[in-house]
């Protein structure tokens, strides 16, 4: 076989049936050089198939040397992508995390609370939000310094969750407001839920340096409706949060 010249290629199984004498009009007529066995015709059918996207059965050495070496420039090329694709699910999870605390970060939280919002018809109680502030920290913050003041956050977020159920979700709103989404409990105890929160963060006296401060919490809530939005929901517990502002002790 000549590899410099032309060959037709047919696919087995869609001219499966195609015999060597049933060719194309014009190849019909070229003369004994067409025969098979005759090396000089000009040209000839070879079956081929393909397996994996790979074509099989006469394949020329040449289309052969293409093939590996286009496989040969794309393995570089597809490992490149698997290492974008776990770079880019590190700083999705980054992303989602808040700098230094062990919960989510404020447009996690936000996306939790959207997720919930819109499965809420699927739920046995409404859920309810309940945004919480630390009153205390900037004291640290102010006489301790900013290693202290993550310090405390840290131990509060770690008091919040340890009152939490798995089902609950717990995140930074920024700074020293933290939310919860209250998934475990009905609408009707959630002020009472937080009453546990608050006094679990007065009994926790912080030591830093030789330096003791005590913390205080204020917390809001609202019950959840399909028909609020996350931002409006977080707003209404704010708001709540506030109006408790004259008891601070």
């Amino acid at each position: 076989m000549d590899v410099n010249q032309a060959s037709s290629i047919v696919s087995v199984h869609q001219d499966a049936k195609k015999s060597p004498q049933h060719r194309d009009p014009e190849d019909q007529g070229a003369g004994k050089d067409d025969q098979p066995g005759n090396e000089s015709g000009s040209w000839r059918e070879l079956e081929a198939a393909e397996v994996d996207a790979n074509l099989i059965g006469g394949m020329t050495p040449e289309a052969q040397a293409i093939i590996d070496t286009l496989n040969h420039r794309i393995e570089p090329l597809r490992a490149e992508l698997e290492l974008a694709k776990g770079r880019e699910a590190h700083f999705r999870e980054l992303a989602a995390r808040h700098s230094f605390l062990n919960i989510p970060c404020r447009r996690e939280f936000i996306r939790e609370l959207t997720h919930v919002l819109t499965h809420i018809d699927h739920l046995s109680a409404p859920p309810t939000m309940i945004a919480l502030h630390i009153v205390g920290t900037e004291e640290v913050r102010m006489k301790a310094g900013r290693a202290a003041l993550d310090h405390v956050l840290s131990d509060v977020a770690n008091i919040f969750q340890n009152l939490l159920q798995p089902a609950d979700i717990l995140g930074n709103l920024g700074g020293n407001d933290f939310g919860i989404i209250l998934l475990s409990e009905s609408g009707d105890s959630a002020p009472a839920f937080a009453a546990r929160l608050k006094e679990a963060v007065r009994a926790y006296v912080f030591t830093w340096a030789e330096q003791q401060f005590e913390l205080d919490v204020l917390s809001g809530n609202r019950l959840l409706r399909a028909e609020i939005s996350a931002e409006a929901a977080l707003d209404a517990a704010d708001q709540d949060l506030r109006k408790h502002l004259s008891i601070m002790r």
